[in-house]
């Protein structure tokens, strides 16, 4: 597959053009997100039917991306600052043991 020409360029770039290239960086982002979501959920089902006993698997990750909206103040990618959002990540405990506190 060829790689698509981005619509901007540090010297060439419209208003118009910068939108619909946020546009499809952001559904990249989130098709990216929907498939690494589907194969590790196809992991863990298939590692829990495998394993000899109670399993618990935890999933986490060290933050997401600046997607360029307002509540990340409209940065991209790995921002120097760190906003709320690029710094609330996810934590998935699957099989926890009944009474386990976490």
């Amino acid at each position: 597959m060829k790689p698509q020409k981005l619509l901007c360029d540090e010297h060439d770039c419209t208003a118009a053009d910068a939108g619909k290239e946020l546009d499809v960086t952001r559904g990249l982002y989130a098709a990216v997100i929907n498939y690494l979501d589907r194969t590790v959920s196809r992991y863990v089902t298939d590692f829990l039917d495998v394993s000899a006993g109670p399993t618990t698997v935890v999933i986490t990750a060290n933050h997401r991306e600046g997607l360029g909206f307002a509540s990340e103040r409209h940065q991209l990618f790995h921002p120097s600052a760190m906003t709320d959002t690029l710094m609330h990540v996810p934590l998935l405990v699957i099989n926890l043991p009944a009474g386990a506190l976490i």
